[in-house]
């Protein structure tokens, strides 16, 4: 199938793949195909962050939903442009946004490796602009529950209304309460 000629974490066609599968002059054709990732398999999704001080203390929260994503390092993609936009505006100077897409990362800071979405992560870029000062850490999933429960209940609980607000949602005041606690400051 197409599907299995695409590599899904860059969004581009698998060339060790295809040459593999299909004889020179195939394969060169078919690389030379421009791929759409929006026409079929788009899915819901929402998107969703979670600011804390240096203490652990959350300070706001955001959740949007998106429609027609078509792969994972999309939606990741469209949840740090909704981050950096949101925090700009909100005059945030200073942000380390955390991740759990490894790529997601990548791409925001090697844009050059992922020609596919250079439109996407121009417009990333331009919202981290008025940052004055941010970085991007990879963690574990486990160290993003909060985020991840907001940005799950966009599609587990059709919650579709995006909003920014102060705090953190009450009912995972627990969750952000026990998060809290278990931060580790590394100075």
């Amino acid at each position: 199938m197409v599907c299995d000629l695409i590599d899904s974490r860059h969004g581009t066609w698998d060339a060790p793949r295809i040459r593999h599968l299909f004889v020179e002059e195939d394969a060169t054709k078919i690389l030379g195909m421009k791929l759409n990732l929006q026409c079929e398999d788009t899915k819901n999704c929402g998107v969703a962050w979670l600011t804390r001080n240096h203490a652990g203390t959350a300070l706001a929260h955001s959740r949007r939903s998106y429609s027609h994503v078509s792969s994972s390092l999309e939606a990741e993609l469209l949840g740090f442009y909704w981050a950096a936009e949101s925090l700009s505006t909100l005059k945030y100077e200073k942000v380390v946004f955390e991740s759990t897409s490894y790529l997601a990362g990548e791409a925001v800071l090697k844009p050059e490796n992922f020609s596919q979405w250079r439109s996407l992560i121009g417009a990333i870029r331009e919202k981290l602009y008025p940052l004055r000062l941010w970085s991007i850490a990879y963690v574990y999933r486990e160290a993003n529950t909060c985020a991840d429960a907001i940005a799950l209940s966009v599609t587990k609980d059709h919650r579709y209304a995006s909003y920014i607000a102060k705090d953190c949602p009450g009912w995972l005041l627990r969750m952000v309460r026990e998060d809290e606690v278990g931060m580790v400051t590394v100075y």
